[in-house]
């Protein structure tokens, strides 16, 4: 069976990296009422590799800001937005 990945990559100030978390357990419940089976969160704050674009770059984070991963696992794809 083929699972679906649904991601959002925001750049978050740093400072704020706690209320964003806080939110994403908050809706994790709404998530799966949607068909979700799972959610993950990751930050990216060390995203360069030498002779490559930043990947931080790509999406336009300032400086003191983080990149912010939330991930959404579903197991149709019927089921995520309806």
């Amino acid at each position: 069976m083929t699972n679906y990945i649904d991601g959002f990559v925001l750049p978050i100030p740093s400072i704020h990296l706690k209320a964003c978390k806080k939110i994403a357990e908050q809706v994790n419940d709404i998530w799966k009422e949607y068909g979700a089976i799972a959610y993950f969160e990751y930050v990216g704050d060390d995203l360069t590799l030498e002779g490559t674009k930043s990947f931080t770059d790509t999406i336009g984070a300032s400086k003191g800001k983080s990149l912010y991963l939330v991930g959404l696992f579903s197991l149709q794809k019927g089921t995520r937005f309806s």
